[in-house]
């Protein structure tokens, strides 16, 4: 008993302060792991919420002049009610925004049908910096489901580049098939990539819109 209670004297304190250093160690841990998962979590948010304003005005500026522009009436609705507000750098002027505002649906599809389209509409690559490190394995702090519906939305970007790759493969042969029966082919091969085109940026603004809105589920944020 005497032996017993030498040992608890002679190692007792120096026990009790490696398991507080390592409890204390632990807690850091925790803490600067938690913090860097709303980190990212916000970061991603953040990607997010850009791109649907991307893809959406680029929705609309690749409808000018299409039949049937319902799609792009609704993304435009949207934008002046939303992301506007959300995107700094706005084209349009603030008294042509709320023209638009108050204009029906049935007025803004007639106006998309009579906007001629820009003279050689290019797709645009995205780049998305904070989602690919994610899909990397370099953070985590997201569900299965989460990750699920990220990696189908890095898909359908993916998918969505490849759409681009053929609208400038296209473009490029405009400019060296000189035979009009083959240009003329050339040419109506470029306007069915970019109708490709068009429907994939709808694809992955719907799917975007499903992510985000998991993404941002009430209390996500105290559950990472």
């Amino acid at each position: 008993m005497e032996s017993l209670k030498s040992l608890v004297k002679d190692w007792g304190g120096p026990i009790v302060g490696f398991l507080s250093a390592w409890v204390l160690f632990e807690l850091t841990e925790f803490r600067r792991r938690r913090i860097q998962k709303r980190t990212y979590r916000k970061a991603l948010v953040a990607e997010l919420d850009n791109l649907e304003i991307f893809l959406s005005t680029l929705l609309i500026r690749f409808s000018y002049g299409v039949g049937e522009p319902d799609q792009a009436v609704a993304e435009l609705r949207w934008y002046l009610k939303e992301g506007r507000a959300r995107w700094k750098f706005s084209s349009l002027p603030e008294e042509f925004s709320e023209n638009l505002a108050n204009k029906t649906d049935e007025e803004l599809k007639n106006l998309l049908k009579r906007m001629k389209p820009v003279a050689q509409r290019q797709p645009v690559d995205v780049e998305l910096p904070i989602l690919d490190s994610i899909l990397s394995a370099q953070a985590s702090g997201f569900s299965i489901q989460e990750v699920e519906l990220l990696s189908d939305l890095r898909w359908q970007i993916a998918l969505l580049a490849r759409e681009a790759r053929m609208m400038d493969e296209f473009l490029m042969l405009t400019f060296t098939v000189t035979d009009p029966t083959n240009h003329e082919i050339v040419v109506q091969n470029r306007q069915r990539a970019e109708e490709g085109y068009r429907t994939r940026v709808g694809y992955t603004l719907k799917h975007l819109r499903e992510t985000i809105k998991e993404i941002n589920k009430p209390g996500v944020f105290l559950n990472t």
